[in-house]
């Protein structure tokens, strides 16, 4: 079982995911909105008519693509200001209320099973080669 939520979407809170969902949609219809020209000469040999492709002026596109990407872009940038504050608020609001188990030295020696001062000199390396067992257990580590 994975315990990522962007992974595990039923541990996100459901406006979180409505939220994203929502998002999701709206990019993918501009996607589709932005290509549609593309897409209006091989639906005319084929007999659809898209209601774009009577319209298809090369300036007047041009005009509206670059404004439409414009917007887009100041869209994306007030969006990503938001949910990164939305994000910081959260976060700090989490540390405020789930307390931080600080870990000893010995005992996080002994959970791994080796010696204190062997595990002080692997904090202080830069580089660690670390060789497991079969069963995930520290074997060897090659500083």
């Amino acid at each position: 079982m994975n315990n990522l939520i962007i992974e595990n979407s039923r541990k996100q809170g459901p406006l979180r995911r409505i939220s994203q969902g929502g998002i999701t949609l709206i990019f993918w219809a501009l996607w589709l909105y932005f290509l549609a020209p593309l897409f209006a000469p091989i639906t005319n040999a084929v007999g659809i008519q898209l209601p774009i492709s009577n319209q298809i002026d090369l300036e007047s596109l041009t005009l509206r693509l670059v404004n439409s990407v414009l917007i887009v872009i100041v869209v994306l940038a007030i969006w990503s200001e938001l949910w990164g504050r939305y994000n910081v608020y959260l976060h700090k609001r989490r540390k405020q209320r789930i307390p931080t188990l600080s870990v000893g030295l010995t005992a996080l020696a002994k959970h791994f099973q080796v010696h204190p001062r062997e595990l002080a000199l692997w904090q202080r390396t830069q580089l660690l080669m670390i060789h497991l067992n079969d069963k995930g257990i520290i074997r060897r580590v090659t500083t």
